[in-house]
């Protein structure tokens, strides 16, 4: 991937949950990502072809029950391509109402 990827942006969800993590990929039309969010310390980690790393985000979801799940936070670079957000909170909201898409936006 060589463009740079602007905020704002919309992705389609498709993802699992697994015992310690939710996976699966984000895409739309001229994308697709491997995605993985996780227990841990609030933490977004996302490809370097992302124009505002390192700048704070804001990341909604909208869950299958039409749920919108939030999480904020600086960004860090990610040397592989895919993009890992570690959040406790966000993950439990999550577990059992799967992400259908995802809106990412610099704040």
């Amino acid at each position: 991937m060589n463009t740079k990827i602007e905020f704002p942006i919309k992705f389609q969800v498709d993802v699992s949950l697994t015992e310690s993590n939710i996976s699966g990929k984000i895409f739309n039309d001229d994308l697709e990502i491997p995605i993985y969010i996780k227990y841990g310390e609030k933490e977004i980690l996302i490809p370097e072809e992302f124009q505002d790393v390192g700048k704070n985000i804001k990341i909604n979801f909208t869950t299958e029950n039409e749920n919108i799940v939030t999480t904020i936070g600086k960004t860090e670079m990610n040397d592989m391509q895919l993009i890992q957000i570690y959040d406790t909170e966000l993950w439990n909201k999550m577990a059992n109402d799967n992400p259908v898409s995802m809106y990412m936006e610099s704040i």
